[in-house]
């Protein structure tokens, strides 16, 4: 009986070719990834804040921003408004630049303690 020769067959796959994977920080896939998006920094002056109160699964938070600045600048704001407000908080990126985030409903004493920081506000 004479059997099939496969000697002459060849298998190849290449695996590294174009898959996309995902981002361990923002969740993205690397294509749409956020995480290394340039940022601007532009002068406090130059630009103009907003802050709006919102619900998220039942609990209050307020956000503010858009902060055109060095991130470490922004921890530092971030890290004494935190321990004046007493509340948790986190810095998100968002566009080309930097959101607060707090815990709980804290707009008119937030935007106080930001004008003392010199930003300028909408309203």
């Amino acid at each position: 009986m004479g059997g099939l020769n496969f000697n002459h067959f060849k298998l190849e796959a290449n695996f590294c070719d174009g898959i996309d994977e995902v981002c361990k920080q923002c969740k993205n896939l690397q294509s749409q990834c956020v995480c290394n998006i340039p940022l601007e920094v532009k002068n406090r002056d130059s630009y103009t804040l907003w802050i709006n109160s919102q619900k998220r699964k039942g609990k209050d938070i307020t956000l503010c921003g858009i902060f055109y600045e060095e991130k470490s600048t922004m921890q530092k704001v971030l890290k004494k408004i935190k321990k004046t407000l007493a509340c948790g908080g986190s810095l998100k990126v968002y566009k080309k630049g930097y959101l607060l985030e707090f815990q709980g409903e804290h707009l008119e004493i937030l935007k106080k303690l930001l004008k003392k920081e010199f930003f300028c506000f909408n309203k």
